[in-house]
């Protein structure tokens, strides 16, 4: 790495007086670590605050921010001059030019502002006397705005009085070259913002451009080829123009192979090809004070056609600019000075390639486990993914601070926090990889990366095939003592839920103002202000969402140590965790998510004590027809229901609908009647389940005392302590999650509202062909169409092609991915198996036990009914379903005991579950194909077996059970596939992430009750260790070859490029 420069320190006694900052110039001494805003000091003087905390040569620099520039054209005679033009039709070039030279005149008529004028004089000062100073211009806006103004606003070099320069620049903001260019791109011509950077003149002998990627050339050469590009020219003028350059200035051009992926740096000997090029003349500074300002210097000799640079000079430079894409995480534009053998860097801002990407060799892994259920079940749209994303990336900043992440590798690592969920076959996907290079951020990394290899089912974390992220996250940081974390533990659970109410609660008051805004009558500037805030009040909810989460982690992994220490299974954990008291203690949480299933179990029992509902609902009616009964009918009864049926469907916001182009229920209410008549037709739940759960948890603590008080002395007690506080902060952390989800699911809902609002206004306007086409352009999109700030004027050629890309996907995917490189729009290939064909037959099918207990009965598949059975089917027994939503909770319910296939032992369902007391297995891969709708089942321990294979196993040697039981771990820790930073993940019956972050194996070899008897039913006595004894999970745990589809490749379908399908790194332009 290269120093940057050290600050200067003159003689002068007048400069070590202390004087107070001028709120309008940022002193180099107020550069630290964390960068100023941009909306601040515009891309331009951020990027160049962020260099300095990677270590880059750059030279010492001041940034006059924005808030000067305004203050100096809301002057009385800029201002009038401003409003007259702006008030003034422009019909051709000559009116517009005429225009901007007034403004351009009153602008330089005007003085500076005495506050800006004492801010230069303190920033003149912070350097020697004999300096010269470069001033660039650093635009404040959009991407659009930026790249409009690119070689348009020229730099001043050679400077030596500030407050002149200064000025200058500020008129050039109504130069007539800039208001054409702002003109061409679409903007309005008279409303630049502009900040400034002042920064010492490099006397460079070289200078010059580089791009990290060769933007010129062909797409396929790009991805086959990867060729880095550096222009330059001997003097001050190669950087000259920007990334568009000057034409009258010749530089020569060097291409420097490199490697596809940016991470893999430079080799030592990439070829480099140059291009030589005639120049006649140099641009220099002269030393000399009283020759102020750069002249053009003849070049004489073999100057004039030889390389300006050297073959060591290039790799230099091409090096540079491959760690800066490598640190942001997408291509770069380098503005390069040599000043000797020293490489200095003057600017850097993002490259956009057109129509095209950098395609990385690098393998990547891709599990929809990572992500909540209802998101990767289905193909979700463009604006979906978009809103989730950008929401991830906002609660992960907000998360990491408080957890205990620098502000400079949160400000340098955000490239990456949207590079956790991706788009493969388009469904929404997380990138493991990047999950584990997170993980590192924290300083407590080694406790989160145990957490996270338990829950994969291998040895350590360093066995996934990740390569490492950019280097500036490995840089020493402080660790946790060992010794320490227990009361680290604690003060982290403290800030968790301090911060995570916090966040709750300002989410809950943007809703509660939103609930009084009638959507429909906004103009459309208002409901884009409106759909911006709710997405920042997504980004809290992931927030609070993954502070709980990683707590909940945290202490589950804690416990599992406590009960390794004593030498007992981790399956104990799922016995010790409370359920029955939590009920209880959640039920006034606002929130909580059992408050639905207790209203509409209170329906259940209206219609029981009303004759004439009871008749009603007896009758083999269809919803639909009960709903036009209820609501054409005046008798008491039934007005009773109605009014019940519409308090639920207005108070119900949790159903475990995560995608924006989804129906909820106020759209369709029948959904509640069909809800209500299958609780009605089904059996009452079975009474005594909290009795039960309380004497399992009971037996459980009794088992783990006894094996603790085994130990005695101070370790005992020690142990005794470290499990009742994991158990406390699991029951804490586990009734956070599930008061943060509803918010959550609220806050989705409300963007489906604004988001078709502003479809209809744009389809008022002709802008799109129908309203719910704004469900296919990204958020970024929707903004610029409003705005009039975005790149395309006509987005409906891209809706199309998204609509295309849309209809050609498949109906399946495999629950983990392994790609080489981008993907867009990607097909699985010819030899994908069907998996709608049935499984083969298996007698056991193994998950994770998320809640305690034992079951005998029939199965009840909640969606893959027969044809033949009724549409509206009572549920008895075993309800097995594939994905569980809140919505769906009042269902699961009143089964003896519910099976899914996805989910997580700390998501917000299985909390709700708990609360319940019904036995509840997640994540059984392929639960719905392996099990026959109505054969007898067996649920216990994690485990389900049918009713055959039980009686079969039970004849069987105890070895061959213990055998057995050891294999029944595998393959459960790959289904809990931590996401504890994967905040999104926080999912009712989803897939895990913030909710679930790295839960482990917890099959339960733990003897349960007898329904009736309350003595144990079967299996080895609790007492006897040989059930609880601690297993090791086998190497195959957690790899795609244990019960799931392998790994597929995955190809392009040449369908255009979609930046919604893009995976694993932002979109760096079409």
């Amino acid at each position: 790495m290269i120093a940057h420069e050290p600050e200067f320190e003159g003689t002068d006694p007048r400069r070590s007086r202390s004087r107070t900052a001028s709120p309008l110039v940022l002193l180099p001494r107020e550069l630290g670590q964390v960068p100023p805003p941009v909306a601040v000091v515009g891309g331009k003087a951020r990027a160049l605050s962020q260099l300095l905390t990677l270590k880059s040569r750059v030279p010492r620099f001041g940034i006059v921010v924005g808030d000067a520039f305004d203050q100096h054209v809301k002057t009385r005679e800029v201002a009038a001059a401003l409003d007259a033009a702006t008030a003034t039709t422009v019909v051709d070039d000559a009116m517009l030019i005429g225009l901007g030279e007034r403004v351009t005149r009153a602008v330089l008529r005007v003085p500076l502002s005495p506050t800006l004028a004492r801010g230069l004089d303190d920033l003149r000062r912070a350097f020697p006397d004999d300096d010269a100073f470069s001033v660039r211009a650093s635009p404040i806006g959009d991407p659009a705005e930026i790249d409009a103004l690119a070689g348009a606003l020229e730099p001043a070099l050679g400077v030596r009085d500030l407050p002149e320069a200064v000025q200058r620049l500020f008129a050039l903001a109504y130069h007539p070259r800039t208001l054409q260019a702002r003109r061409a791109a679409g903007l309005p011509p008279f409303q630049t913002r502009l900040a400034l950077v002042v920064q010492r003149l490099v006397h460079a002998e070289q200078s010059g451009l580089c791009w990290s990627i060769d933007a010129g050339a062909d797409v396929d050469d790009r991805r086959s080829q990867p060729r880095a590009r550096v222009r330059a020219c001997p003097g001050l003028a190669g950087g000259a123009g920007g990334v568009r350059g000057v034409p009258h200035v010749p530089c020569d051009v060097f291409l420097v192979e490199r490697a596809v992926d940016a991470e893999q740096g430079l080799a030592d000997d990439a070829r480099v090809e140059a291009r030589p090029a005639r120049k006649l003349d140099a641009l220099r500074v002269e030393a000399a004070p009283e020759k102020p300002g750069a002249r053009l210097r003849p070049l004489e000799g073999a100057a004039v056609i030889a390389p300006s640079l050297s073959t060591v000079q290039a790799r230099l430079v091409a090096r540079e600019a491959l760690r800066l894409e490598a640190t942001f995480g997408r291509p770069q534009a380098m503005t390069f000075a040599f000043a000797g053998r020293l490489l200095h860097v003057l600017d850097v801002e993002p490259l956009r390639v057109p129509r095209g990407r950098i395609e990385s060799g690098r393998q990547r892994t891709w599990d929809e486990r990572l992500v909540p259920a209802p998101l990767s079940r289905q193909p979700s749209s463009t604006l979906t993914f978009s809103v989730w994303q950008r929401g991830i990336a906002r609660g992960l900043e907000r998360a990491g601070r408080l957890l205990g992440v620098r502000g400079v590798v949160l400000e340098d690592m955000r490239p990456q926090f949207r590079r956790l969920l991706g788009v493969v076959t388009g469904r929404i996907t997380g990138n493991l990889e990047v999950l584990v290079a997170l993980l590192e951020l924290l300083p407590f990394a080694d406790k989160a990366r145990e957490a996270v290899a338990g829950a994969l089912g291998q040895p350590e974390v360093g066995a996934l095939p990740a390569t490492p992220l950019p280097g500036f996250w490995q840089r020493a940081r402080g660790k946790i003592e060992e010794t320490r974390w227990p009361a680290q533990l604690e003060r982290l659970s403290q800030v968790a839920t301090g911060e995570g109410l916090r966040f709750a609660d300002e989410v809950r008051a943007l809703l509660a103002a939103l609930a009084a805004v009638h959507v429909a009558q906004e103009d459309p500037d208002a409901l884009q202000d409106r759909f911006d805030s709710l997405e920042e009040a997504l980004g809290r909810c992931v927030a609070a969402l993954t502070l709980a989460g990683m707590q909940a982690a945290l202490y589950l992994a804690d416990l599992r140590a406590v009960l390794a220490e004593l030498g007992l299974d981790a399956s104990v954990v799922a016995e010790l965790v409370p359920d029955d008291d939590a009920v209880d203690a959640a039920r006034d949480i606002d929130g909580d998510v059992v408050v639905g299933v207790r209203r509409l179990h209170s329906l259940v029992r209206l219609v029981d004590e009303r004759p004439a509902l009871r008749a009603l609902f007896a009758r083999d009616l269809e919803p639909g027809a009960i709903a036009a009964a209820l609501a054409e009918d005046v008798e008491p009864a039934f007005a009773e229901l109605r009014r019940g049926l519409a308090a639920h469907v207005a108070a119900t916001a949790p159903e475990g609908v995560l995608t924006l182009e989804e129906p909820r229920l106020v759209e369709r209410p029948e959904r509640s009647v069909e809800h209500l008549l299958r609780l009605v037709r089904s059996s009452r739940p079975r009474g005594g389940r909290l009795e039960e759960a309380r004497a399992r948890r009971a037996r459980a603590e009794a088992f783990v005392d006894t094996a603790i008080d085994r130990i005695g002395g101070m370790r005992a007690a020690a142990l005794r302590k470290r499990r009742a506080v994991a158990v406390a902060g699991l029951q804490r952390h586990g009734a956070e999650l599930q008061s943060y989800w509803v918010p959550t699911e609220r806050v989705i809902a409300s963007l489906r509202q604004v988001a078709l609002a502003l479809g209809e206004r744009l389809f008022e306007h002709g802008l799109l062909d129908q309203p719910r086409d704004v469900f296919h352009l990204q958020d970024a999109e929707v903004a610029g169409v409003i705005r009039g700030t975005g790149p395309d004027v006509d987005v409906r050629p891209l809706v199309v092609a998204r609509r295309r890309a849309a209809a050609a996907r498949p109906a399946t995917m495999a629950r983990r991915v392994e790609t080489h490189g981008v993907v867009a729009t990607s097909l699985l290939l010819d030899d994908e198996p069907d998996r709608g064909a049935r499984v083969a037959d298996a007698g056991v099918v193994r998950g994770v036990a998320a809640v305690g207990g034992r079951a005998a009965a029939t199965v009840c598949l909640l969606e893959r009914a027969d044809p033949a059975l009724p549409s509206v089917r009572p549920i008895v027994g075993v309800a097995v379903v594939s994905t569980l939503s809140t919505g769906e909770l009042p269902l699961a319910a009143v089964a003896d005991a519910v099976v899914i296939e996805r989910g997580a032992v700390l998501s917000p369902l299985a909390h709700a579950l708990r609360q319940l007391a019904v036995p509840t297995v997640v994540d059984v891969p392929d639960a719905t194909l392996r099990l026959e709708d109505g054969e007898a089942i067996v649920v216990e321990a994690g485990v389900v077996r049918r009713a055959s294979a039980e009686s079969s196993e039970a004849s069987a040697a105890p070895t061959a059970q213990q055998t057995g039981a050891a294999d029944a771990e595998a393959p459960v820790a790959a289904a809990v596939v931590v996401g504890a930073l994967a905040a999104a993940s926080a999912t009712p019956g989803g897939a895990p992430s913030a909710s679930a972050p790295a839960t482990a194996a917890v099959a339960l070899p733990v003897t349960q009750p007898d329904a009736t008897s309350g003595e144990p039913s079967g299996g080895p006595p609790l007492r006897a260790p040989a059930g609880m004894l601690r297993r090791p999970l086998p190497r195959s745990a957690g790899k795609p070859g244990d019960g799931a589809p392998p790994p597929l490749p995955v190809s392009a379908d040449g369908e255009p490029v979609a930046e919604e399908d893009v995976v694993d790194e932002e979109p760096v332009g079409r």
